[in-house]
């Protein structure tokens, strides 16, 4: 069985590493922080929690791919609920405003702060859409054959052959450890 090491355990890859097992290969991720999960990862101390990356649920429709691509659904492992403000936006002492999760609200807050700035924020939406339309459907679901290069380490004896992938809706970044002689590195 051909081995796999991957270096860091974010969305990307978590998701390489399902792939792979998925398809065969023994895989290890190798972690620096205590806990996985990348920039998706929570930082507590004192009661407190943090997130040290994304706080909102972007691009759902990769998450339901990515799980049925293993048989499985979204609503198997965790429910999502709306919460309504959105966020709040802290300018100080008081000074706040809280963004509704309804569109319509999120227009008469922008018009009651700004007159006409509601027809701004359409149009940067619809902008938005349809640039999130071409990078999903162009690019990402788009199956790619594997980018290969390999790169040699100076003094080492090691080459590393770096795989830059797309399958299905994940981008996969691999890397393949080996020294001259072939011999493959990781567990």
């Amino acid at each position: 069985m051909k081995k796999i090491a991957i270096i860091g355990s974010g969305f990307s890859s978590l998701s390489a590493a399902c792939y792979l097992a998925k398809e065969g290969f023994n895989v290890s991720i190798y972690e620096k922080n205590i806990d996985f999960g990348g920039r998706a990862r929570q930082f507590k101390v004192d009661g407190f929690r943090f997130d040290m990356g994304p706080s909102w649920y972007w691009m759902p429709d990769v998450f339901e791919s990515f799980f049925n691509d293993f048989d499985k659904k979204v609503s198997d492992y965790y429910n999502l609920k709306r919460l309504s403000p959105s966020y709040r936006v802290v300018f100080g002492i008081k000074d706040y405003i809280d963004l509704p999760s309804n569109l319509d609200e999120l227009y008469n807050l922008f018009e009651s702060i700004e007159k006409g700035s509601a027809s701004n924020l359409k149009s940067f939406l619809e902008d938005a859409k349809y640039n999130y339309d071409i990078a999903i459907n162009k690019i990402v679901k788009e199956e790619k054959n594997a980018l290969i290069y390999t790169q040699d380490i100076p003094d080492s004896g090691v080459k590393i052959q770096n795989h830059f992938m797309y399958r299905a809706e994940v981008g996969l970044n691999i890397y393949e450890v080996k020294d001259i002689a072939g011999r493959e590195y990781g567990s």
